[in-house]
């Protein structure tokens, strides 16, 4: 490559550094789309005028320094290259964005599904610690069965649902017993009926507590209760 056309090169370069590193995130990541479109025009007639004005004039003095071959001449040989050059940044910033957006999606799932755990431990503990002591001052035969449900289905949602997705074999365990226990809140004012109907897929997993929170909300909101 001639030094001439290094510079008119550089010339182009310069151009799209200041777009991408001055105009897009003030102004079109912004949404200011009149100030950007104004801003670009600026730049591309500097371009121009520098390149016609002023480089040319030093380096082609006796040929293409001599006239103005016009505005539209100039867009055809300034805008592809400052376009492309421009491009690779916008796609690169485009594709960080969609990889924090990802992020961000992913740790809103997650707020969520800890929200939610910290929503029914409380409320399921107390209730069936009431039960339970409901149960232990009649000296029910009916109290060791509950003290191990309630012992497996704290230890399932304390230690087990640290995980992301836990065995769907584990979580419909846990989910009996969850309802075993939920039925001693109406004793025998209703009946609940809880049926695995098909095989369960060999490794299949799922996200925890996922399930508790119908079955949760069918106790809390049934007419037996």
């Amino acid at each position: 490559m001639d030094i001439q056309e290094l510079v008119f090169f550089l010339n182009y370069v310069l151009a799209a550094f200041f777009i991408n590193y001055y105009l897009l995130p003030r102004y079109l990541y912004r949404k200011k789309y009149l100030l950007f479109v104004g801003w670009i025009v600026l730049v591309i007639t500097f371009v121009i005028v520098m390149e016609e004005g002023v480089l040319e004039k030093i380096y082609y003095p006796d040929t293409r320094g001599t006239h103005f071959p016009g505005v539209f001449f100039n867009l055809v040989g300034a805008l592809p290259t400052i376009t492309i050059l421009t491009g690779f940044k916008f796609a690169w910033d485009a594709l960080t964005k969609q990889k924090q957006l990802e992020q961000l999606q992913v740790a809103v799932k997650e707020s969520e599904l800890l929200y939610l755990k910290s929503q029914i431990n409380p409320h399921f503990l107390f209730n069936n610690l009431n039960n339970l002591y409901a149960y232990a001052l009649e000296k029910s035969e009916k109290t060791p069965g509950i003290i191990l449900e309630l012992s497996g289905v704290l230890r399932y949602m304390l230690y087990e649902c640290q995980e992301k997705f836990v065995p769907l074999k584990n979580e419909l365990e846990q989910l009996g017993n969850f309802i075993n226990l939920s039925q001693l809140q109406f004793e025998e004012r209703g009946e609940v009926i809880f049926e695995v109907t098909r095989p369960l897929p060999a490794g299949y997993r799922i996200a925890p507590l996922i399930l508790s929170v119908f079955v949760e909300n069918a106790f809390k909101h049934s007419l037996s209760s």
